[in-house]
């Protein structure tokens, strides 16, 4: 899953992350644009949406398709 986030916010979203038990690797592959990688087992999809939902309670979160795949993820 690729999603953007302001880049103040990359610290505050790792640790929110790492507080969930580690639900999913976050790999930034854009500093510049804030451009982030969530990594995680395919039975944690449930689980890491419903993370990246309640953060959208907290700052702006940007859905990003997969490098390389027409196949994004729906706005909920």
């Amino acid at each position: 899953m690729y999603i953007r986030i302001p880049r103040r916010e990359i610290a505050f979203f790792k640790f929110m992350l790492e507080g969930e038990h580690n639900l999913a690797l976050m790999t930034v592959v854009d500093r510049f644009e804030a451009a982030i990688r969530l990594s995680f087992a395919p039975g944690q999809l449930q689980e890491v949406e419903d993370f990246v939902r309640r953060m959208e309670d907290e700052m702006h979160v940007e859905r990003l398709p997969v490098p390389g795949s027409s196949f994004a993820f729906a706005t909920p």
